[in-house]
């Protein structure tokens, strides 16, 4: 079955973009034969004109999935129900929580900016689980990834609000999506706050195979310490990983690791890349 997937949002765009948007967000669109499926929405602020000038119709989409529920990944919803379209939005039940971040002592909104009901009352159908989900044949959200590598944790800087009360955020709502292919398994994150040992893990669980044609998206590895990039590269090894498509939040210096490491199966990821499987 032929796939293509087209990243719609992304922090950055290439050399001669034609207008097109980058922002701090992440959107791919995935395309099948039957089947037109985004996997997150960005901030809002470009998926819009980034969809029209790559030629891509928002309202042909039918199944949206969140990665978790932070405002770059789903404030792009609004744009969606704007035009009224009767897409599925499968989601973490926590994904809706009032998440903060925190700076210098100061917390911020940092969660979806439209509510459930806004959402059922547009037309969206909800379905809200913390179970892998099978979207299409050969496509799959990996649900809640367990927390098993040992060395990666989730930013202290994340925490649900409960009016004045804020307890920290472990992320449970975390996802990627999996989508099989003849090549191999591509993996796309949205931030992999959980982790990108703890994600593959868990991908490699859900599908019984270790050999990972593509990961494509942000991987939040920002504030890893040298010692901790050292640490998942080393566990890379288990996955056999062909390429990566580092993007969004994967940080400086991940990403010159990864373009030290994995020099000729790394690309920078932006809005217009299109993969073909």
């Amino acid at each position: 079955m032929p796939i293509t997937i087209t990243t719609l949002v992304e922090n950055c765009v290439p050399l001669g973009g034609r207008g097109l948007i980058g922002e701090h967000g992440i959107a791919h669109l995935i395309e099948t034969q039957d089947r037109t499926i985004l996997f997150d929405t960005g901030q809002g602020i470009g998926i819009a004109q980034n969809a029209k000038i790559l030629g891509k119709d928002l309202t042909c989409i039918d199944t949206v999935i969140l990665s978790h529920g932070h405002y770059d990944h789903a404030g792009g919803l609004q744009a969606l129900i704007e035009r009224r379209i009767a897409f599925e939005l499968i989601a973490h039940p926590l994904a809706f929580d009032d998440k903060r971040s925190s700076r210098n002592g100061e917390y911020r909104k940092a969660g979806i900016p439209v509510t459930k009901e806004q959402l059922t009352s547009a037309g969206v159908k909800l379905h809200l689980t913390h179970e892998s989900v099978q979207i299409a044949p050969g496509i799959r959200a990996t649900g809640e990834i367990p927390m098993t590598s040992g060395f990666e944790s989730v930013e202290k800087s994340f925490f649900i609000a409960d009016g004045d009360h804020m307890t920290p955020d472990t992320m449970a709502d975390d996802q990627s999506l999996i989508i099989e292919s003849e090549a191999g398994l591509v993996v796309l994150t949205g931030c992999c706050h959980r982790g990108l040992i703890n994600t593959l893990e868990h991908v490699k669980q859900l599908t019984g195979q270790d050999k990972i044609h593509a990961v494509v998206g942000g991987l939040h590895m920002g504030g890893y310490a040298r010692e901790k990039i050292q640490k998942t590269f080393y566990h890379l090894q288990e996955y056999r990983v062909r390429h990566f498509g580092i993007g969004h939040c994967t940080g400086t210096d991940a990403t010159i690791a990864f373009f030290d490491i994995f020099r000729r199966s790394s690309f920078i990821n932006s809005v217009g890349h299109v993969m073909k499987l």
